[in-house]
C-alpha cells in the first residue's frame, strides 16, 4: 500500500496492506479494536454513566424457557440480529408506556462468542429511566441480601420481554460504571479501561473478558459484529493521506487511466500525466539505485 499527502504523489511511503478484519488475529483485530472503541466512546460522550445501561444476552441453549432448542450456533448467529431487534422495540414501547420517553436508536451492541462457540450479545442502551429503574431494582436486591450476580439478573417485567425476544434467563442488565471501561470491554481493550473507573469494576470486567467471551471468528461469513442504531455511531476518521495499491504488474490501482472515458483530450492528457507521475515515484521508491 502506498500513502501521500494529496497533491504529493512523489512523499509515498510504502507500507504493508493489511485486510483490517476483526476476525484477523493480530494488527488488524487490534485496529479494528481501536476504532470500534474510539466510535463507540465518541457516541457516549454526551451522556453520563448513570445514563447508560449495558446488558449481556445469553441465549437459552436448550429452549428450556423459550420453547425451542437451538440446532447448532450457526442458527444462533444468524437469528442474533433480529433478536435484538425485537427486544429493542419491546423495550421501546415499554419505555414509552412507563416513563414517557423511549431510548430510539440509542444503542450499539457487539457480539461475541464463549469458549463453546456459542455466541451471546453485549448490548448498550442509553436511557435515564432506563438506569434509574434497574439501579432502584438492584439496590432492593442488595437489601434482601442478594449476590452481585443476582443483583443484575433481568427479572420482572424486563426479563418478560427478554424472554419474548428469544433471549435466555440468565441474561444481565446494569448500569455502567464508567463509560470508557464499558467501551473498552465491548471491544476487549482492556488497556483502555479509562481511569475514572473504580478499580474493582477495572478488575471485574477485565476477569470476566479472560474467562467468558472472545472474537467470534466461528460466525458466518458476512455477519456484522458491530451494530448500532441509525447513526448513533459516528462514522470512520479518515486519514489526511491518498493512496494506491499496487497490482500485479507495479503500477498504482486506483489511479486515472490514461484511456479514460472523457472526451476531452486536454483532461486525458492531465490523467496521463497525473498516472505516469504516481507511478514513478512508486518504482522510484523501490529502485536499487535510490537507496543509500
Amino acid at each position: 500500500l502506498m500513502f501521500w499527502p494529496p497533491g504529493k504523489p512523489k512523499e509515498a511511503q510504502a507500507k504493508p496492506a493489511c485486510c483490517g478484519s476483526w476476525r484477523c488475529e493480530g494488527k488488524c483485530a487490534r485496529y479494528r479494536a481501536a476504532v470500534d472503541f474510539a466510535r463507540i466512546s465518541e457516541a457516549l460522550e454526551p451522556y453520563k454513566a448513570s445514563e447508560i445501561t449495558y446488558a449481556v444476552l445469553t441465549l437459552d441453549r436448550n429452549g428450556t424457557y423459550t420453547g425451542e432448542q437451538w440446532s447448532d450456533s450457526t442458527e444462533a448467529y444468524r437469528e442474533l440480529s433480529r433478536m435484538t431487534r425485537n427486544l429493542l422495540s419491546r423495550l421501546n414501547r415499554w419505555l414509552l408506556k412507563k416513563f414517557g420517553v423511549a431510548t430510539g436508536n440509542r444503542w450499539v451492541g457487539v457480539a461475541e462468542a464463549h469458549r463453546s462457540g456459542w455466541p451471546h450479545m453485549n448490548l448498550i442502551i442509553v436511557s435515564k429511566q432506563l438506569a434509574n429503574y434497574l439501579e432502584d431494582g438492584r439496590r432492593q436486591a442488595e437489601r434482601d441480601g442478594l449476590t452481585q450476580r443476582q443483583q443484575i439478573l433481568a427479572r420482572g417485567e424486563l426479563l418478560a420481554h427478554i424472554l419474548g425476544s428469544g433471549w435466555g434467563p440468565q441474561s444481565t442488565m446494569e448500569v455502567a460504571r464508567s463509560k470508557g471501561a464499558l467501551a473498552g470491554y465491548m471491544v476487549k481493550l482492556a488497556g483502555e479501561l479509562d481511569k475514572d473507573g473504580d478499580a474493582q469494576s477495572r478488575g471485574r470486567i477485565t476477569g470476566e473478558v479472560a474467562k467468558l467471551t472472545q472474537v467470534p471468528t466461528n460466525a458466518p461469513l458476512g455477519f456484522r459484529r458491530l451494530r448500532s442504531g441509525h447513526r448513533f455511531l459516528p462514522p470512520r476518521r479518515k486519514g489526511g493521506n491518498t493512496g494506491a495499491m499496487l497490482d500485479a504488474s507495479g503500477l498504482a490501482m486506483g489511479v486515472p487511466h490514461p484511456y479514460d472515458l472523457t472526451k476531452n483530450k486536454r483532461e486525458r492528457a492531465k490523467r496521463r500525466a497525473r498516472a505516469k507521475e504516481v507511478n514513478e515515484a512508486i518504482i522510484a521508491l523501490y529502485s536499487p539505485s535510490s537507496s543509500p
